[in-house]
């Protein structure tokens, strides 16, 4: 849908403005039900060779306009650069 590639959009503006390399895919959807709100499940994998960068990618998702929750986090070093990997859930209505 067009808020599902507004968000897409924004998430790729966060890792640009952390300078770091960016992959998304979505992961499902559950609909929303009653009064409760509908989720989106996404994971991505961002890199960098700066780990404050990373960090800064992850605040900013924590500060993301839109309701999100952040499930998992890991992060991997080749030995020369870290690779992150996110799963979360953005929130809907």
């Amino acid at each position: 849908t067009l808020q599902e590639l507004e968000r897409l959009q924004a998430a790729q503006t966060l890792a640009a403005r952390n300078n770091v390399e960016y992959g998304f895919s979505f992961a499902g959807e559950t609909p929303k039900s009653g009064q409760g709100l509908g989720t989106i499940s996404f994971s991505l994998v961002t890199g960098s060779e700066n780990f404050s960068s990373l960090m800064s990618f992850i605040k900013s998702l924590q500060e993301f306009r839109y309701l999100n929750s952040i499930d998992k986090i890991s992060i991997n070093s080749d030995g020369t650069k870290l690779t992150m990997s996110v799963s979360a859930r953005v929130f809907y209505r």
